[in-house]
């Protein structure tokens, strides 16, 4: 247990995985969010990539999903700054994730 403490101290102090670590929990808070509010078709299609300078970028499994997407954008936008004001989102980017594999 003591190692692993050394470990989480060594990986803490490491500003990049600190940045990565906040990130990720950000993420995750907004996927939540997220699976709250979309429609089934979507909850497994819209995954949060980044939120920077108020734009939360989103990351869609297909064009097929971002066409679902673009018609709730602006409530999915109030929604999440009603759920979270501290988020302070202010537009909504949306990629296609191009990859082979989909975003889980």
């Amino acid at each position: 247990m003591k190692d692993i403490t050394k470990i989480n101290d060594i990986l803490n102090s490491i500003k990049q995985v600190r940045n990565y670590q906040k990130r990720s929990e950000l993420n995750l808070t907004i996927d939540s969010l997220l699976s709250k509010f979309l429609p089934e078709n979507l909850k497994q299609d819209v995954k949060a990539f980044s939120l920077e300078g108020g734009t939360l970028t989103l990351i869609l499994n297909s064009s097929a999903s971002k066409a679902n997407f673009i018609f709730i954008e602006e409530e999915v936008l109030t929604y999440l700054n009603t759920s979270s004001p501290k988020l302070q989102i202010s537009a909504i980017k949306t990629k296609i994730n191009r990859m082979k594999y989909h975003v889980r």
